[in-house]
């Protein structure tokens, strides 16, 4: 009980005096009062309807009382039970109520006997039920038009029959501390189903952040706290990060522009969107997927933002190491098909050396002619395959319906885990209006590794302490616009002018084939490559792709 009360509810229960009935109900109903008081600094549930069956109990003077409370929306289903007496460890039979006995309670102000409701054909069962466990008093609690519990008690102990001033203060007293039971209730309810809700959420291997429409953390999971803990090497704990903005949630010399793709992704989100992305700090670099989806509201303005991060990293190691194996295979293959053809080609090359030897022998100047004709025409084929071989692209996948963003995004996670990336700083600015493109994935791959590559060589070459690479994409008319750019050392006039020329390089160990590669892929198929470069400041490499025309197919 709370403390102070008991000597009052003493006082009432020991008082003889029958001209004390209207003090005793005032004191009651003071104690419930000041009782409101306490639980709205400190709910407790359980405590107020200990107190209240012992109030019930004392004013009726009745051993045997019950409560039982009914959760919001959850029709016939098992409802909360408290009791006193005999009644404290069995509850009453069917008082999961249907909504047939709900309206009739609902309708109820005042106490019902028991027995009065065995006439009633939706309350006749019930009544049976309660009448042989022993009420004999029920009162509704009914607050807003929804009965949210009922009070039960037992025969008084006097043995007597309730009377007319003891249904009035029962009346009186519901009335007035059902609004206050109800509110604790709900308090209960709304903290078992947080408690429940991180519990879910504690449970699932990822890690998920709620960010509110402000971009502030709202709630944040255990595995979440993991990760923030295991890339940032400190204890941090959830109550300093929550209400926090994402940049500080995600700083950016951990989480490699984590924040500005957050931010920009979520603005135009209708589905779940799903990227990698690389964190760490140049010692420990992992790659984990991010999953970014809304929580509607009724307005727009108070749209959630729910960040799910998943670690990829050993798998996505596991499919780079797979992909070279593949390769590796690929290789082993083509080396034996080519070995096959170039035999083909010399076994033909020595029967036509040996024909025009044994022609020449026996003077046939005629036949040792036609025969190096032929063996003219089987070097050109064998000297065209080889020149075919030169060009032939390392990624044989074929034409493809496929998304831009998407294949950028996938090349950029397993580029940044290289040395030379690690001190670079990768921005990404996606427009997602941009529509898919039929194109060899492999190709846009090769094109985009080039084009990284040498901004990286170019940063590298600057030697700057703050080096940034960003890549972004737009839509203009019926074009798509990729463009890669950096803050390296920039391009002179002259190096520009030959930048596609073949086998022009202006690196110690470059051969010149990277760029002219990367031109000829783009324009033998309708697109188009371009740069803006200012030296000393940096390089922006601008390739175009034509809109519904098949790009970055070798012809």
């Amino acid at each position: 009980m709370v403390p102070g009360l008991k000597p009052l509810f003493d006082d009432v229960l020991r008082s003889p005096d029958e001209n004390m009935a209207l003090h005793k109900k005032t004191l009651a109903l003071d104690a419930l009062s000041k009782l409101a008081q306490q639980f709205s600094n400190r709910p407790d549930f359980h405590e107020l309807i200990d107190v209240l069956l012992l109030t019930l109990s004392g004013q009726l003077t009745a051993v045997n009382t019950f409560a039982a409370f009914y959760r919001p929306g959850a029709v016939s289903a098992e409802p909360v039970y408290f009791g006193t007496g005999k009644f404290k460890k069995n509850a009453p039979p069917s008082l999961a109520l249907n909504s047939e006995q709900r309206q009739f309670l609902q309708r109820s102000e005042e106490p019902l006997a028991v027995e009065s409701l065995k006439p009633e054909r939706c309350m006749m069962t019930l009544a049976d039920e309660l009448a042989a466990f022993g009420a004999k008093l029920i009162v509704p609690l009914v607050h807003k038009d929804e009965l949210i519990g009922i009070l039960g008690s037992g025969p008084r102990v006097s043995g007597k029959p309730f009377e007319e001033t003891d249904i009035h203060l029962l009346t009186t007293l519901t009335h007035t501390v059902t609004p206050f039971i109800s509110n604790s209730f709900h308090f209960v309810e709304i903290a078992q189903l947080n408690t429940w809700y991180l519990d879910i959420l504690n449970s699932v291997k990822q890690g998920v952040f709620v960010f509110n429409h402000q971009y502030r953390l709202k709630k944040v999971n255990a595995p979440a706290m993991a990760i923030l803990r295991d890339l940032r090497h400190d204890s941090v704990a959830v109550e300093s990060l929550l209400h926090q903005p994402v940049q500080k949630v995600f700083p950016d010399d951990l989480f490699h522009d984590w924040s500005h793709r957050i931010r920009g992704g979520s603005s135009e989100i209708d589905n779940l969107r799903v990227e990698n992305m690389a964190a760490g700090n140049g010692e420990q670099e992992r790659i984990f997927k991010v999953y970014l989806g809304c929580i509607q509201r009724e307005q727009d303005i108070n749209t959630d933002l729910v960040v799910t991060v998943e670690d990829v990293t050993e798998q996505t190691q596991s499919e780079r190491r797979l992909f070279e194996l593949e390769k590796f295979s690929e290789k082993g293959e083509m080396a034996a098909s080519i070995s096959h053809e170039l035999n083909n080609y010399l076994g033909m090359v020595l029967g036509g050396v040996e024909l025009t030897t044994l022609a020449l022998e026996r003077g046939n100047m005629e036949k040792a002619a036609e025969t190096l004709g032929k063996l003219k025409h089987n070097v050109i084929s064998m000297e065209r395959f080889t020149a075919g071989l030169t060009d032939y692209s390392k990624v044989t996948s074929g034409d493809e319906n496929a998304d831009l963003n998407g294949i950028v995004t996938e090349t950029l996670s397993f580029l940044t885990l290289r040395k030379k990336f690690q001190k670079i700083k990768i921005r990404t600015d996606f427009d997602h209006t941009i529509p898919s493109l039929d194109m060899n994935t492999g190709h846009v791959s090769q094109l985009l590794l080039n084009l990284l590559n040498n901004a990286a060589d170019a940063i590298e070459e600057a030697n700057r302490q703050a080096g940034q690479i960003t890549v972004s994409t737009s839509l203009e008319a019926n074009r798509v616009i990729l463009t890669v750019s950096d803050n390296g050392v920039g391009i002179t006039p002259e190096v520009r002018e030959k930048l596609f020329k073949t086998q022009f390089t202006t690196k110690a160990k470059g051969h010149g084939h990277g760029l002219v590669t990367c031109a000829r892929l783009i324009r033998d198929n309708g697109g188009e490559i371009d740069l803006e470069t200012e030296p000393g400041v940096g390089t922006a490499f601008t390739v175009t792709f034509p809109v519904g025309e098949s790009i970055l197919t070798p012809a």
